[in-house]
């Protein structure tokens, strides 16, 4: 499940932190164009590879390389009114910065066409094991050469992520050790230094609930995936590892001002998801007018997918779209939210996951309150749901290669 809530005016203490190291003397208006300055700044990168979770996606090879961390201006700190005790300038109690790049390498004859690579900058305070996100820019070169696209950063939202946060997400865990410890070793010593990133970055034991809903969770998915290749039942060829010979299906919810769009094959938003995912403008005006219908391809009924008209609302008619995904690589979802009548509206959700080759799914966003949630979830025999690991998406897909 991935949330959205209303932007807030003004950038938060962090965020000011930021603009100060990136624009010491006044930036342009463009906040997005520091990225791009702190990029071609950053000159040759030294390269610490560090280890990255397993995944099911089958159809990239990954590989996560760190530079080592460079002390934030001191003059920056000034922005920290609140915080000035809990950080310094310089040594184990200051913030550093830091690119960490994803590498990409197709395989199983995956199309490179919406395929990119990226770097992520962070900030670490490496004393404590907290860290900024500090913005991203994408690359079409896989091997992260040529121009970026794509730069992202926002100072408004931007806090610290707590260790015990951090060390629940391996492949950031992996980098903070490997930018900490020689930071920490130098004022420590490194067998100290070990000891303390252990404490930070060791994820505290498993409750026994914990424990009992994954051995639960994990009974569900061995049945749901026994059903689903019995379903499959086809014989083994040469071809069968690559990608888009085995598929998944997806059913999206859909309504005048809650458009979603899928990616086929992708970890990024492409132009055309909308009208990919029958949630385009004549869709939309069919909506409007209540004449909006359901298009499916035999997926398996729902109580979502029963009750898919009680979503509807004056002038926005609910219907879903169901179509086939090549499972084992990244299909992207992106939804949005807008409603002139009640003042409402929720920026748009870009996740990622990767289907099970003969699994269905479901992918639909709620909105309540002050926030909207994208949810996938994975159906199984029953028609029960079951919520799918999500990960962030880009925005958009690389320029034509």
């Amino acid at each position: 499940m991935a949330c959205a809530a209303a932007a807030q005016a003004g950038d938060s203490e962090y965020g000011e932190f930021l603009l100060a190291a990136d624009a010491p003397y006044g930036g342009t208006f463009f906040k997005y164009k520091n990225m791009l300055k702190a990029w071609a700044g950053a000159g040759s990168l030294d390269s610490i590879e560090v280890p990255l979770a397993p995944t099911a996606d089958r159809s990239r090879v990954l590989r996560r390389v760190v530079s080592s961390g460079k002390p934030i201006p001191e003059e920056a700190y000034k922005a920290l009114k609140l915080n000035l005790e809990r950080a310094t300038p310089s040594g184990p109690r200051a913030w550093h910065l830091y690119w960490s790049r994803t590498l990409v390498e197709p395989i199983n004859g995956a199309s490179t066409a919406r395929m990119f690579s990226s770097a992520e900058r962070r900030a670490v305070l490496c004393e404590t094991g907290q860290v900024l996100e500090a913005g991203s820019v994408y690359f079409a070169a896989l091997d992260t050469s040529g121009e970026p696209y794509g730069p992202k950063i926002d100072y408004r939202s931007v806090y610290p992520t707590p260790a015990r946060m951090v060390a629940a997400k391996a492949d950031l865990a992996a980098e903070v050790r490997a930018v900490c410890t020689p930071i920490l070793s130098a004022t420590y010593g490194e067998e100290d230094a070990r000891a303390r990133l252990d404490a930070l970055l060791t994820p505290p034991p498993k409750s026994a609930e914990m424990k009992a809903f994954e051995v639960v969770r994990e009974q569900m998915l061995t049945l749901a995936r026994a059903a689903a290749e019995e379903a499959a039942a086809a014989p083994k060829t040469e071809n069968s590892d690559r990608i888009g010979v085995a598929k998944a299906r997806v059913r999206l919810f859909q309504q005048n001002g809650l458009g979603g769009g899928l990616t086929n094959e992708a970890a990024c938003a492409s132009d055309s998801s909308m009208e990919d995912a029958g949630s385009g403008f004549f869709k939309s005006l069919g909506s409007t007018f209540g004449i909006a219908g359901n298009t499916s391809i035999g997926m398996p009924e729902t109580e979502t997918s029963r009750t898919v008209s009680d979503r509807s609302k004056m002038a926005s008619k609910a219907y879903f779209v169901e179509q086939e995904v090549s499972a084992g690589a990244p299909v992207t979802v992106d939804y949005a939210f807008g409603s002139p009548a009640s003042g409402q509206s929720c920026s748009r959700i870009n996740v990622s996951f990767i289907p099970e080759a003969g699994a269905d799914y479901e992918v639909r966003m709620d909105v309540g309150g002050r926030f909207c949630r994208l949810i996938v979830n994975r159906i199984l025999p029953g028609g029960a749901l079951l919520p799918e690991p999500l990960m962030p998406a880009a925005s958009e897909c690389p320029p034509a290669k």
